[in-house]
């Protein structure tokens, strides 16, 4: 150890602690056996391996070197105990490292004074005691303002800050943050991350936590605190934009507020807009309120619908939109699937009219088309291909990644400008100002600017997925969706299924003509589930209702796996 290093060791412990001085003149200072003294149990520091390991800890190194060379220059301050044996101990109420340095440096005794005092005035002087340690570790500090506000409760959090010399407010800052669940507070105290990451973190719901921090701080750079406040920034949705009255709502005095975050944690935390940091409460407080307020809202008014559906939550297939050469028909006006597509955060307008029963809506276009009843389609090949496509390549997908962020932009940036459609997906998901096209490309481009590879990419895999599978109508351009499809491992002959959209397309005689062509009927399955569920006393499956018969297909229990009609397997050459 270098001199003045070791001088300045020496000096640090000749110096008076900040617990002697409550000390009475009556306790003198005595020799006590190590062996004789315990620790005290109320002590939230931590003497683990990172402490006691010379080789992990230079500091508690160098006391040990310091003790073995000039002895312990400092009285440790420890109350006595009468153990039911009868035999004298002594519990450690502050001086814990200078006792077990001592341990360390072979040393049989130790400077004591000796004081009696109760449980409370024992844990004030071990907190202060420790507070001013200047080898606290940050968690360490932290966990010792939580036990003590434990111990006294919140309102004692002033008294800790006059005795400690430290501010009330870096207290309760650290107190909040040894609420965060084991896993972030371990990466803390092994310096994964910093405390300013760990302030960002109270920003979010407490059973939001886990998750993000499993999504998104699975790398150092991640893990940097502008990366993680940027996320959390990411997740916020403008107040000023919720359809339903905030204020009346709670929103004022809710912890995800961003106004009221200012008020708990200062200013670190403070954003132009107001903002709520809770999404999923944020929907369904927008949800509630559409539902009971429906037929008094603008877009109601406006559009004459009966209801609505969020588009994150309904599938493409679900519903059917009237465009312009399209109008809802005399029965939409009473019909509760007559619907407006809002965006759910934001409450904009996905589609302006669209009915959530696309069956009705089929037979009402066939009808008006025709004058008369539908038939069923005789070839519901493309179309169905095209539904597998749109539900399986996503999902495969999404096992490719790429982190070059500077590529990444000039792709982004060309897809999402192809049309109008994947321009407005991002205004509206960056709570961006909609502008014309020749205005919004320099907008784009910085905003693409900030956002990291893997965020790059999602924006990539979606606007792709979007312009190859949903920007145009079913059935049409597969053959690039058959490429896409095998070049993924995506394989329509045995992955596709028999479900129930499809067999209601077709007439009774072509159902059975499909289980005639699969074998379907000969399986054991369905003999057992028509005379039992059934209750056919022949094998004349012709006589059942359709509804019956495809009961029989998909609830009987037959393995469908691999039974793909004709007409799904076809590939047709596109013009």
């Amino acid at each position: 150890m270098a001199a003045k290093k070791l001088a300045e060791v020496i000096n640090k412990k000749m110096a008076p602690a900040p617990v002697a001085d409550p000390v009475d003149g009556q306790n003198s200072i005595t020799y006590l056996p190590v062996e004789k003294i315990a620790s005290n149990p109320q002590n939230p520091r931590e003497f683990g391996k990172h402490v006691l390991d010379a080789d992990a800890s230079d500091a508690f190194a160098e006391l040990i070197a310091s003790i073995k060379e000039h002895g312990v220059l400092q009285p440790i301050i420890v109350r006595q105990r009468i153990n039911l044996d009868g035999k004298e101990s002594y519990e450690l109420v502050a001086g814990e490292r200078r006792w077990r340095a001592s341990q360390a440096a072979g040393f049989a005794t130790i400077p004591a004074i000796v004081k009696d005092m109760d449980d409370d005035e024992a844990f004030d002087i071990m907190t202060i005691e420790n507070l001013h340690r200047e080898d606290l570790t940050e968690s360490e500090e932290a966990r010792s303002f939580k036990a003590y506000v434990d111990a006294k409760g919140p309102a004692a959090i002033e008294d800790l800050a006059q005795r400690s010399g430290i501010s009330a407010r870096y207290i309760r800052r650290r107190v909040r943050v040894m609420e965060l669940p084991a896993q972030i507070l371990k990466e803390w105290e092994d310096g994964k991350i910093a405390f300013g990451v760990l302030e960002q973190l109270l920003r979010l719901d407490p059973d939001k936590v886990e998750d993000f921090h499993k999504r998104h701080m699975k790398d150092e750079w991640d893990r940097r605190v502008d990366r993680v406040k940027s996320n959390i920034d990411s997740l916020a949705i403008p107040l000023g934009g919720a359809l339903f009255k905030a204020k009346d709502a709670g929103c004022s005095s809710c912890p995800s507020n961003s106004k009221v975050q200012v008020s708990l944690f200062g200013d670190d935390f403070a954003e132009k807009k107001i903002n709520c940091l809770n999404p999923a409460c944020f929907v369904e407080k927008q949800r509630a309120f559409l539902t009971a307020n429906w037929a008094d809202t603008k877009i109601a008014k406006e559009y004459a619908t009966n209801g609505f559906a969020f588009h994150e939550e309904i599938g493409y297939d679900k519903y059917e939109s009237f465009y312009t050469d399209r109008q809802p028909w005399e029965k939409c006006a009473d019909c509760s699937s007559f619907v407006t597509i809002l965006y759910r955060r934001s409450g904009q307008v996905y589609h302006d009219k669209a009915c959530t029963n696309p069956a009705c809506f089929r037979s009402q276009s066939k009808t008006k088309e025709t004058g008369s009843a539908s038939k069923p389609a005789k070839d519901l090949g493309p179309e169905f291909q095209d539904r597998f496509y749109r539900e399986r390549i996503p999902e495969a997908i999404n096992r490719f990644t790429l982190h070059d962020g500077s590529a990444l932009r000039i792709v982004a940036l060309a897809l999402i400008t192809n049309s109008e459609r994947t321009r407005s997906m991002f205004f509206d998901e960056m709570q961006m100002k909609h502008v014309y096209a020749w205005e919004g490309h320099e907008k784009i481009w910085k905003k693409l600017e900030d956002l990291t590879p893997a965020e790059l990419m999602k924006w990539i895999q979606r606007v792709s997925l979007y312009l190859t599978l949903e920007d145009m109508q079913i059935g049409a351009m597969l053959s690039h969706k058959h490429l896409m499809a095998k070049h993924l491992g995506v394989d329509l002959k045995t992955e596709w299924r028999l479900h129930e959209d499809y067999l209601k397309r077709k007439t009774i005689p072509e159902i059975l003509g499909i289980c005639k062509e699969l074998k379907i009927l000969e399986d054991q399955a369905v003999k057992e589930f028509a005379a039992g569920t059934l209750k056919m006393k022949t094998d004349r499956y012709d006589t059942l209702k359709k509804k019956d018969l495809i009961r029989l297909i998909l609830e009987s229990g037959v393995d469908l796996a691999g039974r793909v009609p004709k007409e799904i397997l076809t590939i047709k050459k596109e013009a």
